[in-house]
């Protein structure tokens, strides 16, 4: 086994961190050093407001709509459903409710699934 800098054996995990890490830096090293950006953002030269590219772009704070064939093919609007009173009130189903909402809560792995 050959020898290390500092006197160990080789370390699979060490070269596997490396090669990864070489990786990256090969791949998006160079991409941001391109760009120009300074710390205001991206910059807007040679954008009009009526520019092609603009149009279509959502208002600050409000995510653009995109059409959704196969959810509005097999799913169902709940919010739309609960704004027209179509939904049948929630009884009896407090401890459920109540897992949902600390479910939401959480930072991460905050998708619950309903069955039954």
């Amino acid at each position: 086994m050959p020898e290390g800098p500092f006197g160990s054996g080789f370390n699979p995990l060490e070269e596997l961190v490396r090669g990864l890490a070489g990786g990256l830096e090969q791949a998006f090293g160079g991409l941001f050093d391109e760009t120009e950006q300074d710390d205001r953002g991206p910059r807007r030269e040679g954008r009009r407001p009526d520019d092609p590219a603009e149009a279509g772009r959502a208002e600050p704070g409000r995510p653009r709509a995109r059409p959704t064939p196969k959810l509005n093919r097999y799913g169902r609007d709940l919010t739309a459903a609960a704004r027209a009173g179509l939904l049948d009130p929630v009884i009896g189903r407090d401890d459920e409710v109540a897992q949902v909402l600390e479910v939401l809560a959480r930072r991460s792995k905050n998708n619950p699934v309903l069955l039954g």
